[in-house]
């Protein structure tokens, strides 16, 4: 496995500048926890254990080995304090040590891949449908949003058919659906004509 820990190009649209890499035949806890921590501990005898500073956001695949490990090296934190915090901050009683953490990002692509697997065995008549509304879960700009969200599909997938309850929540999911498509073609063409 590759591994590579970078930071952003502080030129816009060049390439990211890579600091530490790593090969390794291990894909375990300890062995991405060590390799993690060699560039965080350089950090804190250049510039003293005070001047330490917490990366904006960490983005990884959907590999568990390290999650748990980024949780560990930058936010000194399980994965159960890790999704206790991200409850707090979704309900809005978030401390301000809570925010101070590092945000970690799972791969979109990833995280795709993973639900169309486990989604294609209980419901691939409804499939395209379902990954629509994990994307839009997953594109959420505000948690009232998200909330909203939430909602509309708890009421749906609840009910057996559409009804006078239902039918207002499904139509504002698809008009979601609609507008996340839309958005999609605008971009769509607008990378074909400047490429």
């Amino acid at each position: 496995m590759y591994y590579e820990i970078c930071f952003q190009n502080p030129t816009p649209g060049e390439t990211s500048i890579p600091i530490a890499a790593m090969i390794s035949e291990k894909h375990d806890e300890p062995q991405i926890s060590d390799f993690l921590s060699h560039p965080h501990h350089a950090e804190k005898i250049d510039f003293g254990h005070g001047n330490i500073r917490q990366p904006l956001q960490i983005n990884i695949d959907f590999s568990m080995a390290l999650l748990v490990s980024v949780l560990k090296v930058f936010n000194t934190e399980s994965v159960d304090d890790y999704l206790d915090r991200s409850w707090r901050i979704f309900q809005g009683t978030a401390s301000s040590k809570d925010l101070e953490k590092t945000p970690v990002h799972i791969c979109l692509a990833h995280i795709m891949n993973n639900m169309k697997r486990r989604l294609k065995d209980v419901s691939r008549k409804n499939l395209d449908f379902l990954l629509y509304v994990i994307g839009l879960l997953i594109q959420f700009k505000t948690l009232e949003e998200m909330r909203e969200l939430l909602f509309d599909c708890f009421v749906i997938f609840n009910s057996e058919c559409i009804s006078p309850v239902s039918e207002p929540h499904l139509k504002r999911l698809l008009a979601k659906i609609n507008s996340f498509d839309s958005s999609y073609d605008h971009a769509k063409n607008d990378r074909q004509e400047h490429f």
